[in-house]
C-alpha cells in the first residue's frame, strides 16, 4: 500500500476549508477536490461543477456526461485502477444515476476526505474502524437519502488531478470596481459585500454583468 503514498497528494487540511462561513457553505465536493478555493464558476446554486473549466454545464440532463466533463476540465481518467502519477493526485467520482453526483480526494496519509455544501471537510470512515485508505474507496456506499428513499452514491471512477490544473484566479475588472465602491452583491439569493466576495472568492471564468440598481449590483445567475 506505501507504493500510493505521494507527496503530490494534498494533506487533509479542515482548516482551510471548515473555518470560511462562505466556503463552508457554498464550496462543494468538487471545488473541494480540485483544490478550486476561488470557485471555477458561478451558477444559480453558488457552485461549480465538472465541466465547468471547459465550458460544459452539468445538470441532470447531461449528468449521464460527468466522466467526459471531467476528463475535458483536464483530469486523467484512470478507471477503477487508482494510480500515482508525479505532479498529481487522485480523485474518486461517485454517481447517483440521474440524480447527483460525488467527489473525494485522496489525502497524502493515503486516507480520503469529501466536503458537502453547506458542511466542513471530513474524513471518510468505516463506522468505528477508522477511515477508508487507498483503494478502499471503491467498496465506499453512502446513502442519499436528501435525494429520495433507497438512494446511493456508489463508485465510478477514480481520476487524477493535475496539481498544476488550469484555474483562473485573476477577478473581472467590473467586479474589482465594485469591491472598490463597495457594492453589495446578490448571490444565490444570498446579499455579501463586493469586497467580501472578491477577497475570500474571487469568482472567475464566467460572464459577468453587473447592474445598478438601489445601491445593489447584482450579478444574474442565468
Amino acid at each position: 500500500m506505501s507504493s500510493y503514498l505521494t507527496n503530490d497528494a494534498l494533506p487533509f487540511n479542515p482548516d482551510l476549508w471548515g473555518k470560511d462561513p462562505v466556503l463552508v457553505e457554498f464550496a462543494n465536493c468538487w471545488q473541494y477536490v480540485i483544490g478550486d478555493i476561488y470557485f471555477a464558476q458561478v451558477q444559480a446554486t453558488g457552485h461549480s461543477n465538472p465541466g465547468a473549466l471547459s465550458g460544459n454545464e452539468l445538470t441532470k440532463n447531461t449528468l449521464h456526461k460527468v466522466v467526459d466533463f471531467c476528463i475535458t476540465d483536464g483530469l486523467e481518467h484512470t478507471g477503477r485502477k487508482l494510480e500515482i502519477k508525479s505532479g498529481s493526485y487522485p480523485i474518486a467520482l461517485f454517481l447517483c444515476p440521474g440524480k447527483d453526483y460525488h467527489c473525494a480526494r485522496m489525502n497524502s496519509d493515503g486516507t480520503w476526505s469529501e466536503k458537502f455544501a453547506p458542511q466542513a471537510p471530513s474524513l471518510i470512515k468505516r463506522g468505528e474502524d477508522g477511515p477508508l485508505r487507498y483503494d478502499e474507496v471503491i467498496h465506499w456506499y453512502y446513502p442519499a437519502q436528501h435525494l429520495g428513499s433507497n438512494t446511493a452514491y456508489t463508485f465510478v471512477a477514480f481520476f487524477l488531478v493535475p496539481r498544476d490544473l488550469k484555474l483562473p484566479k485573476k477577478p473581472d475588472d467590473a467586479l474589482a470596481k465594485a469591491a472598490k465602491r463597495d457594492d453589495k452583491l446578490i448571490i444565490a439569493g444570498r446579499c455579501i459585500s463586493a469586497n467580501t466576495f472578491l477577497r475570500k472568492l474571487r469568482p472567475h471564468r464566467y460572464e459577468l454583468s453587473l447592474k445598478r440598481n438601489k445601491g445593489l449590483v447584482i450579478i444574474p445567475m442565468g
